[in-house]
């Protein structure tokens, strides 16, 4: 699987990503904030630079890039929240990384913990495993070596790590990604004409855009519920 975790260079740091079908690489918010744009380096050393932010939500830290043209096969998640405390875990991603063109490391752990977050309608799987920085984005594997969540978090002075399980964010990466494609579509197609629409803005992040196409000097009203 490792051939499609990409490690990702920001402004601010570095991070690990994963390639999902359509081109399109799935991290962390925090890998990537406050950038619209990351360069992605694959274990084939595949590069690419400047791949902009497609979409992102802040509250459940995740981020989409892209999409990028290239032939390496994405990974399909699945769902591991039948695992229970004592299961092994794989964790795979660009930990403490320094080099321009880094291989991705394993590390293996157990399921200590499955805890809830009932707000964000996430479980996450605590683990033995250490997560140290740059590890954010990674992919965390069965012990079949099938894909089941991210690696983002890391919490206490002996850095154990917090799973998010995939089945719970990949309605929202889907729903991204459909954001980013009709995006595309309206910009790089005939621009289709609003009235009226409705967005959530969600989270303290949350932001949503419109481009007005107007005449100088015309006159127009804004109406916000």
């Amino acid at each position: 699987l490792s051939p499609s975790i990409a490690y990702i260079s920001s402004s601010l740091g570095s991070g690990s990503g994963v390639l999902l079908d359509g081109g399109y690489v799935l991290t962390n918010a925090h890998v990537v904030w406050p950038d619209w744009a990351a360069d992605l380096t694959f274990p084939d050393g595949s590069k690419f630079e400047d791949v902009p932010v497609a979409g992102q939500d802040g509250l459940l830290d995740i981020a989409i890039l892209g999409p990028i043209d290239t032939d390496l096969p994405p990974l399909t998640f699945v769902d591991g929240e039948s695992e229970v405390v004592g299961g092994d875990v794989l964790l795979i991603g660009y930990p403490g990384e320094s080099n321009t063109a880094p291989q991705p490391a394993l590390n293996e752990g157990l399921i200590s913990r499955v805890r809830q977050w009932e707000e964000g309608g996430v479980t996450f799987f605590q683990t033995t495993s250490a997560v140290a920085g740059g590890q954010s984005g990674g992919v965390a594997l069965l012990p079949n070596g099938e894909p089941f969540g991210l690696s983002g978090l890391r919490f206490t002075e002996a850095n154990y790590g917090l799973i998010a399980s995939a089945v719970d964010l990949m309605p929202r990466v889907t729903e991204l990604i459909e954001r980013a494609e009709a995006g595309r579509a309206l910009t790089e197609g005939t621009p289709r004409e609003l009235t009226q629409d409705r967005f959530n803005l969600d989270n303290i992040h949350s932001q949503h855009a419109y481009r007005l196409a107007a005449e100088p000097d015309t006159d127009v009203a804004l109406t916000l519920d």
